[in-house]
């Protein structure tokens, strides 16, 4: 019974052995990419394509992987903005309210996202003098303190909502960064715009009784124009569902 038994561990050793060395040998492949042996490889390998290739899913002239949204989509946290890329458009941001309140911690907040995102250009005081201007030989944008806005007047007579207007939607040299930067970091950045310019966040221009009264207008039609995009942005969203 003991020879027997020996036998029987000894055989069970050699198949042991034998599968074991069959597992190492097929695992081991000359393609540097290859996982080699797998075991039930369809619960972890997906069947995924590569974003700007060719796609046998989606037929006709178009099959790449990447596809565009369905029209009417917003992303997640989306935050619209009421005034559309006019000079219209553009004479109504001054009227624009911030929905933030004026504080040091988002004076802080506000300058280090325009360090992050502003400053390659503008410079890290406003005096454009950013390392793009200084080293890759661009035309300088104006100065925060001292230069000329193209809209008219001075840079540092802007008022928040035309510093976020531009930002939105860009202009001239500077494209839009409205991809980039959330609606509420451009506030906080025009926060910071206007300090760096000598004028206090959210003060309003000295304006003439005539003056005023033409400001209580804008403000009527920047409502109505924000009430419009409320409506369009609403039916879009109802339209995905």
């Amino acid at each position: 019974m003991k020879i027997n038994k020996i036998k029987v561990t000894t055989t069970n050793l050699i198949l042991a052995f034998f599968g074991f060395a069959s597992v190492v040998m097929t695992s081991c492949k000359s393609d540097p990419n290859s996982a080699g042996f797998e075991f039930m490889p369809d619960m972890y390998r997906s069947p995924s394509y590569e974003t700007y290739l060719e796609n046998a899913t989606y037929g006709g002239k178009d099959s790449m992987s990447a596809r565009l949204p369905v029209a009417g989509t917003i992303p997640r946290g989306f935050e619209s903005f009421p005034l559309g890329a006019s000079e219209e458009d553009y004479k109504l941001a001054d009227s624009l309210k911030s929905p933030i309140d004026y504080s040091e911690e988002m004076i802080v907040y506000g300058e280090e996202r325009y360090i992050k995102m502003c400053s390659h250009c503008h410079g890290e005081t406003g005096e454009a003098d950013g390392l793009v201007v200084t080293n890759g030989g661009f035309p300088p944008p104006p100065s925060y303190t001292s230069g000329k806005s193209g809209h008219g007047g001075m840079m540092n007579e802007l008022s928040a909502g035309e510093i976020v207007y531009t930002i939105t939607y860009g202009y001239k040299n500077m494209g839009s960064h409205a991809s980039q930067i959330s609606l509420s970091d451009r506030w906080a950045i025009a926060m910071y715009v206007q300090k760096l310019s000598g004028k206090e966040f959210g003060e309003a221009k000295d304006e003439t009784p005539a003056e005023q009264e033409s400001t209580k207008q804008t403000e009527t039609a920047v409502e109505a124009t924000a009430s419009v995009v409320a409506v369009e942005t609403e039916g879009n969203v109802e339209n995905e569902h």
